[in-house]
């Protein structure tokens, strides 16, 4: 009777777990079915705004990292051509040895060691193969040809100040709005370029408010929205986002975070107007309190701090890091690292689309071709690729790894002959 009961388990537990395989089989049919069509040709051209070279649909993915060795910090800015690299299945992955992996991931993988750890990218509209790249909070910043590999020099923040990360070229390329502090007052200012001269200062205008970090330019508008983080706690420096005339550097709209124990981070616009701004603990908190999430949707004057549902909100620790919208469907992905959690919001509503457990997760963009959803995480620094439409792993992974350990991701393309 023992050896009965037995069999009748083992039978019972054996198509328990043969079901089990064939429904995950099911699943990663579904995600490849899941996954939208991606943009023609014609579309990625509009969407990069310039001719990319032959064969490019994924593009290529940009981030930095930093290294510790021996020797002290590594800093790199890591170039994952997705339409040249190596993938395969998790399982796959998961069997080769360190080594192997680094061997097999070697395809469409370039690093470009820089003197600081790149943060924020702004393309040369005319020169779609150079950027600039800036340091979060440092006076480090360089202008790159990202297809040759090469720096073709740097640029020097203004007497007393630092970069804080990002910035962003006028439409013709003519100038280079960049935005530093002040480092005695921490007041802001956006820094104006000449990029026909060495990057020398031709001027500059305020931030309107305390530490500003990113700015997003609207080229139709010609308004920089510029996000300051704010002072400290119990200051009356609250965070902001503020949308400025680029030829004035007159104030047009200012959106002030209302939760006082959050700063105002990066921002997110598409388009349409879309926004989505995440937020980190306020100076003067602890680093592993709440960040989160405030978005504004198209053609609305206020915006809002989303606190629905809080077994998500609740788990949105530290800073909420990287934002990017989803043009499709008008959603905003958001990744906290120290809460190990990605999440989607809709932007119409500010409801929550989905959450996901996902380690350390950071960076997050669209491919170029906008069917994939590209999100660095794991303390070891990987790349995960998702199908946009509904959060779930793709059955083939890039084999790259120790890539974008910073805190952005950038999709871009080699551009055409």
């Amino acid at each position: 009777m023992l050896r009965t009961v037995n069999r009748k388990r083992l039978d019972k537990a054996r198509a328990k777990r043969d079901a089990k395989r064939r429904a995950e089989q099911r699943r990663a049919t579904d995600v490849r079915a899941s996954a939208r069509a991606p943009l023609d040709r014609s579309q990625i051209e509009a969407l990069a705004g310039f001719t990319p070279r032959d064969g490019t649909r994924l593009g290529v993915i940009l981030g930095g990292s930093r290294f510790e060795g021996s020797s002290g910090a590594l800093c790199t800015l890591d170039v994952l051509d997705l339409d040249q690299a190596a993938f395969a299945a998790p399982g796959q992955i998961a069997a080769l040895s360190l080594e192997e992996r680094v061997k097999a991931a070697m395809p469409g993988l370039r690093r470009l060691t820089l003197k600081f750890l790149p943060h924020g990218m702004a393309i040369n509209p005319s020169r779609p193969a150079e950027s600039a790249w800036f340091e979060k909070w440092g006076p480090g910043a360089a202008y790159l040809d990202v297809a040759a590999g090469s720096v073709l020099g740097t640029i020097a923040a203004l007497p007393g100040h630092h970069f804080y990360g990002h910035g962003a070229f006028s439409p013709d390329a003519s100038r280079l709005f960049v935005v530093e502090t002040n480092l005695e007052t921490r007041d802001g200012v956006i820094s104006v370029r000449d990029p026909s001269d060495g990057f020398k200062s031709l001027g500059e205008f305020p931030s309107f408010g305390k530490k500003p970090h990113d700015c997003v330019l609207l080229r139709d508008e010609g308004l920089l929205a510029v996000t300051n983080g704010g002072g400290p706690l119990g200051s009356d420096d609250s965070g902001n986002v503020s949308f400025i005339e680029v030829e004035s550097g007159r104030l047009v709209e200012q959106l002030i975070v209302s939760d006082v124990r959050r700063n105002a981070g990066h921002v997110a616009l598409d388009a349409k107007r879309n926004l989505a701004m995440v937020s980190a603990p306020r100076e003067g908190l602890s680093p592993s309190e709440l960040g989160g999430v405030t978005l504004r949707a198209a053609g609305k004057q206020r915006w809002t701090h989303v606190n629905q549902p809080p077994e998500v909100t609740q788990r949105m620790l530290g800073e909420s890091l990287s934002v990017c919208i989803d043009v499709a469907t008008d959603t905003a992905w958001v990744t906290n690292p120290t809460g190990d959690l990605l999440s989607a919001w809709r932007l119409r509503d500010n409801a929550l689309v989905r959450s996901q457990d996902l380690p350390a997760a950071r960076g997050v963009c669209l491919s170029l071709d906008q069917s994939m959803l590209c999100v660095s995480h794991a303390e070891g620094a990987e790349l995960a690729l998702l199908a946009p439409d509904t959060g779930a792993l793709l059955s083939l992974q890039p084999l790259a790894l120790r890539v974008f350990g910073g805190s952005h991701l950038y999709a871009w393309a080699y551009p055409g002959q």
